[in-house]
């Protein structure tokens, strides 16, 4: 399981978390808009969703593990909070 969390205070990427699924938390007060990515097949970074306020968005899942990644795409202003955390099916059973 990769679990990150950090800050954006300007536009760029966080660090990847590779998994089955990923959870994101976004939080604080800020002007601006994150999109979570997955990387395809190509290598290639695709928009699955993104938002402009803070946010909580649980179990987006692919079709076999992947790596995912924030990207904050514009700042205004603020500060955003974030956290991603993707893991294996595997990881979890005991």
């Amino acid at each position: 399981m990769h679990s990150y969390n950090a800050t954006f205070s300007g536009a760029g990427q966080s660090f990847s978390a590779n998994g089955d699924s990923c959870d994101i938390i976004l939080s604080g007060t800020f002007v601006g808009t994150v999109a979570l990515q997955a990387q395809d097949a190509s290598g290639n970074w695709v928009t699955v969703n993104s938002w402009t306020a803070p946010a909580i968005s649980l179990n987006n899942e692919a079709a076999f593990a992947r790596n995912w990644r924030l990207d904050c795409t514009t700042y205004t202003s603020g500060t955003i909070n974030y956290e991603i955390s993707a893991g294996r099916a595997r990881d979890l059973k005991g």
